[in-house]
């Protein structure tokens, strides 16, 4: 698990209170994201809101196939057809860790197609941002 903030001291008391930590490293806050992206194969987001969704969408742009909650972008995101993403339609945990096991097969056996793959391209992203930009400027305008 990587990012730090106000749940942190919890994770570490549950991680310890189960006995895993020899399973679940808490790295904290890491300053080169894309080190982190370069050796995994599969983000599991699992937040319950999500005011864009930058980490999924630098997770697909590394070629990261992710698992996520609906919230945020996803719905955005699930209609693009991208065979990476995958919307949790449960957070019961066995569900979630049969997918995990789903989700790491089917794109493992794709592994080699997905670093030359382009998932998305930079101005993809810029656009879905801006989109987002304009839309939280309306809101907060609407507020002043």
């Amino acid at each position: 698990i990587i990012g730090d903030g106000p749940l942190m001291k919890d994770l570490i008391e549950k991680r310890d209170e189960l006995e895993l930590q020899s399973k679940v490293r808490l790295l904290g806050w890491v300053n080169n994201i894309d080190d982190f992206y370069r050796n995994h194969d599969v983000l599991l987001h699992l937040s319950a809101t999500e005011s864009f969704g930058q980490v999924i969408l630098e997770a697909r742009l590394h070629g990261i196939s992710v698992l996520t909650t609906p919230c945020g972008i996803a719905f955005d995101m699930a209609e693009t057809n991208d065979s990476g993403f995958h919307i949790l339609t449960s957070i019961d945990p066995n569900f979630i860790a049969k997918e995990m096991v789903r989700v790491s097969k089917v794109d493992m056996s794709k592994n080699s197609e997905l670093n030359t793959l382009e998932i998305y391209t930079k101005q993809e992203f810029f656009q879905v941002q801006e989109r987002l930009r304009l839309a939280f400027t309306e809101i907060f305008e609407a507020f002043i």
